[in-house]
């Protein structure tokens, strides 16, 4: 006869699967990618050589960003959240570079060419073409994009490490996801409310 040790405190498979669902969102997309060029709408302005290498950085860091989004473009391609987020965590900082210099230094926001940030919603629709498009001429607008496409793919990491059954990793990723949509909430979206229809910002 066995020893008894207690209740059964296990969970049924269905339970744990019901207990344990997620709906994923996913990121936005960037849709105009090859029209842009922070080195040609710079280019007189920010002539000094170390800006130009600092703009040829952000082109790339841009485009190896759009390059990461288009996986959520919902054309069948695999979503690689991790690469979404490593990517966009590479941009981030040139974007707020820019930004940075173009409010300590107005003279530099002189454009040869206009800047027009077009971005899609990626919570709007499964298809690409289904989604509406939004566009600013605001770097801020760039930046809470890119932030927010960094907390949509932290939280993407969060549901794909649920289905895996690794709970705790994904509760960590929710936690960070979280915390990251309270930055863009609380500090940086008001930020770009209260500085309006500049567009250098």
């Amino acid at each position: 006869m066995e020893e008894y040790t207690g209740p059964d405190l296990n969970h049924d498979d269905s339970i744990i699967k019901l207990s344990s669902a997620v709906h994923r969102f996913r990121c936005p997309l960037i849709s105009n990618n090859e029209k842009l060029s922070f080195s040609n709408s710079f280019k007189t302005s920010g002539s000094d050589p170390r800006t130009q290498q600092a703009l040829r950085e952000a082109d790339r860091a841009r485009n190896l960003f759009t390059e990461s989004l288009e996986g959520a473009s919902g054309n069948g391609k695999k979503i690689n959240n991790q690469s979404i987020l490593e990517t966009a965590q590479v941009y981030r900082p040139k974007i707020h570079q820019i930004l940075v210099t173009c409010k300590v230094r107005p003279d530099r926001a002189r454009l040869d060419s206009r800047l027009f940030f077009a971005w899609q919603s990626g919570a709007e629709s499964n298809g690409a073409k289904g989604r509406k498009t939004f566009q600013s001429e605001a770097l801020m607008y760039e930046l809470c994009m890119t932030i927010a496409s960094e907390a949509m793919a932290t939280a993407g990491l969060a549901c794909d490490e649920s289905a895996n059954g690794d709970f705790a990793s994904s509760a960590n990723h929710y936690k960070r996801a979280a915390g990251i949509f309270e930055f863009l909430g609380e500090t940086q979206l008001p930020k770009w409310v209260a500085r309006g229809k500049r567009h250098y910002e």
